[in-house]
């Protein structure tokens, strides 16, 4: 037979006779365990919040008047407050001011503290839904207030604490958005300067490179390009002009050529005077026919060379005299030589060479003053050479004047082709330089609107008519304890005791293998039994019954007693204390 087959099916009388059954398995622990519960539940120190709401206050000028510099949500600008302000160092501080933990303020354990503080420390928003969902900036739910409390074993401590740290919010959230304002307005400020700088930069590189490039300016090439055609017009009159002149000029110059620049002087009897000019290119002619005859003492010869000196010193010029005195050394060297030597020997071919040489120069020099050399000294007196003269005079100084103006007018042709083949390259440097400058006064103009925005803000926030914190309910003195719920963990325990006085009774029937009445025997055998003999009591054991029954209403009674005091503890004698 199994152990399965000895379970008899429970009904609702058996478990009610194994409760009657295990009393005191169910009662002592039951017991046992509610006056732990009730122990614990009071006589845990009580923990006092303090509690105070902040209302964040919109700037009291409109935004579309005058926007604020201090950027951000709302929430981050709380949740960064928090960080500021409950840092470990001022944590501590608030610790020694207000005298928190005195069992473990410590330097060693000043961590534990910080983080123990900071738990008791609630930072908590208050949301509201938005009516216009503009006003929420994408968001349909608007932080209006935030509160801010601290849990303390004292009222008076949590409140104290409380003040502190919601006024440490205000003065935090009112100097960080001064100094965030203050902030923008220095950058801004510094902003403008740099662009100003750069823009004068921009002005003085400009001015040099109009000054490099004045008749190059992207500007002026309209002007280049008229100026070059209006150039290249005139040069090309110019050059008609000048083609023109230079035919009349060698018209006239022929006609200059065949017409006799002197009037002929003829005497009375009709024959014609020489000029003197004339007369010395016949006796240098004849001087020279004399000397190929006669020596140099001749009476001819020496006749002809004072003619010649005389005639040469009234015109003037005495180079033809010199010649004569070197032709006449010449050519008594000449024939003492002949005398001497043979016509091969050097120094006869050398005197020959150089008398030679005189006489060609002789008769260049008679040449030279027949064809005008000295008639320079003579003004011409036919009118009709004359005439031509000063037209031909006129005419070569226009001719040379208009191929000045040629050359003047090819040069600044090729000036203005010149800066008109340059302006594409001068055009791409001089609109890079302006774009920057530009750009640069673009962004000095923002710059300075948003300036002028950045001080208006500032002295919004410095005037408190910015958004700001205001207390609308100020840290109150707790009454009553925040935690723990001592009628909570009561009646929790009188739970647990009861489940633990339940699972007493069904540890000890489960480990019991004793039989309990007819049932038990019928799982097991399978029959009824033939009769019951019930137990019989004897005196002792009445004794031990008795005993029995009264323990659980003695441990009842005690576990009420001891209720009832710790509750008249905490009613009564616990406040009092903790005043």
């Amino acid at each position: 037979m199994n152990q399965g087959d000895r379970q008899p099916v429970m009904m609702l009388g058996d478990y009610v006779t194994i409760l009657r059954r295990r009393k005191l398995q169910l009662i002592i622990p039951f017991l046992l365990i509610l006056a732990a519960s009730v122990t614990l539940a009071f006589t845990l120190p009580p923990v006092y919040r303090s509690e105070a709401t902040i209302l964040i206050e919109s700037q009291e000028i409109p935004q579309e008047l005058i926007t604020t510099t201090v950027t951000g949500l709302v929430q981050e600008h709380i949740e960064s407050l928090k960080q500021q302000i409950l840092t470990s160092e001022n944590l501590w501080a608030i610790a020694e001011e207000f005298n928190l933990y005195p069992e473990n303020r410590s330097a060693e354990n000043r961590q534990d503290v910080v983080t123990t503080m900071k738990e008791d420390i609630l930072v908590a928003m208050v949301d509201v839904e938005a009516a216009d969902p503009e006003a929420a900036a994408k968001s349909s739910i608007v932080t209006v207030a935030f509160t801010v409390s601290f849990a303390a074993s004292r009222p008076d401590l949590s409140q104290a604490v409380t003040e502190r740290l919601s006024a440490l919010f205000m003065e935090r959230n009112r100097q960080a958005r001064r100094d965030q304002t203050t902030e923008v307005t220095a950058f801004l400020g510094n902003e403008a300067t740099r662009l100003s700088e750069e823009i004068a930069q921009y002005e003085r590189e400009l001015a040099v490179f109009k000054q490099q490039n004045v008749n190059r300016l992207p500007e002026l090439n309209s002007m280049n390009v008229k100026l070059y055609e209006q150039t290249e017009l005139d040069l090309q009159r110019v050059e008609d002009e000048i083609q023109a002149m230079q035919t009349q000029q060698m018209s006239m110059q022929s006609q200059l050529a065949i017409t006799e620049p002197y009037k002929e002087i003829v005497a009375e009897d009709g024959t014609r005077l020489l000029s003197d000019s004339e007369k010395l290119s016949v006796l240098t002619s004849q001087y020279l026919q004399a000397t190929s005859k006669y020596s140099s003492d001749h009476p001819d010869v020496i006749r002809l060379r004072r003619e010649i000196e005389s005639l040469e010193g009234t015109s003037g010029a005495g180079t033809a005299s010199d010649i004569l005195a070197k032709l006449t050394v010449a050519r008594d060297a000449l024939l003492e030589a002949r005398q001497t030597y043979s016509e091969s020997h050097p120094d006869v071919q050398r005197f020959g060479s150089e008398v030679s040489t005189l006489e060609q120069a002789l008769r260049n020099k008679s040449y030279e003053r027949s064809t005008g050399a000295q008639q320079a000294a003579v003004r011409p007196d036919n009118p009709a050479y004359v005439s031509i003269k000063i037209q031909l005079d006129t005419l070569q100084a226009n001719l040379q004047a208009a191929q000045n103006e040629e050359q003047q007018l090819t040069q600044k042709l090729a000036e203005y082709e010149n800066r008109i083949a340059q302006t594409p390259v001068i055009e791409s440097e001089y609109q890079s330089l302006a774009r920057g400058y530009d750009n640069a006064s673009a962004k000095y103009e923002e710059i300075r609107g948003k300036q002028l925005q950045a001080k208006l803000a500032e002295q919004l926030e410095f005037g408190s008519k910015g958004q700001q914190f205001s207390l609308v309910e100020p840290a109150y003195l707790p009454s009553s304890p925040e935690s723990p719920n001592r009628i909570g963990l009561a009646l929790l325990g009188v739970v647990f005791a009861f489940s633990g006085g339940i699972g007493s009774v069904s540890l000890a029937e489960y480990m019991d293998r004793t039989i309990h009445g007819s049932k038990s025997l019928v799982a097991i055998f399978h029959a009824p039994p033939l009769a019951v003999i019930p137990v019989i009591d004897n005196g002792g054991r009445l004794l031990v019954k008795g005993k029995q029954r009264r323990l659980p209403a003695a441990a009842s009674v005690i576990a009420a007693m001891f209720a009832v005091g710790l509750t008249c503890a905490h009613m009564h004698v616990w406040p009092t204390l903790g005043a």
